[in-house]
């Protein structure tokens, strides 16, 4: 009788124990790692928008025409006066470009001016495209200070009446002439002068 409760105890503890064993969720490492993987919050995405060459506007930048001095001939050399020619190259191989400008109107440069003698014949035979008038510079200024045509010549016209700016076309073919006068050496410290065309849109002001 002992013997067979004995059996019966062994059998109740070890039915309990297999219950317990059964309910113990095994324990898998990577299982730590998921949870905590997914408990950690993600950061946002943020898409920055950046500026590149296709979505920028870029503003054309206004350029305007300029002469610059190719010679210049002093009092007595082939008249009283001195004679210089200006024109689109000048002595050191600068060029310009009547059809839409060469120099930033920005820039400070004198204005070259011009004041017609319509019946002076050219002093010497040699000279290139004599244009009958003489030249000055007025003192340096943006081009873009100016309006219009009017407002360039108002600059020159503080050498005389009939004074105005120098235009492209002072000798028939343009591009270079010759008159009397000189820039007072203000080639040596700008290279080249603003003057104006008629018949392009390579002006800093309007006509």
């Amino acid at each position: 009788m002992i013997k067979i409760m004995q059996v019966l105890l062994s059998l109740s503890l070890f039915c309990v124990i297999s219950v317990h064993a059964s309910s113990i969720k095994h324990f898998d490492p990577s299982d730590g790692a998921k949870s905590s993987q997914s408990a950690i919050p993600t950061e946002p995405e943020y898409i920055i928008a950046q500026a590149t060459p296709a979505n920028v506007a870029s503003t054309p930048v206004k350029k305007g025409l300029t002469f610059g001095v190719r010679k210049t001939w002093k009092r007595g050399e082939l008249h009283k006066s001195a004679i210089t020619t200006v024109g689109c190259k000048d002595s050191k191989a600068n060029e310009c470009n009547p059809y839409t400008g060469d120099m930033n109107c920005s820039v400070d440069l004198p204005v070259l001016c011009f004041a017609p003698l319509p019946n002076q014949a050219s002093p010497d035979p040699t000279l290139h495209q004599w244009a009958a008038g003489r030249i000055k510079v007025t003192n340096s200024v943006p081009g873009n200070s100016f309006k219009k045509l009017d407002d360039v010549n108002q600059a020159c016209s503080r050498f005389g009446n009939n004074w105005r700016a120098a235009t492209f076309h002072e000798s028939p073919k343009g591009w270079n002439w010759t008159a009397f006068g000189t820039t007072d050496d203000a080639e040596k410290y700008f290279a080249r002068f603003w003057v104006h065309i008629k018949d392009q849109p390579a002006n800093c002001w309007a006509n």
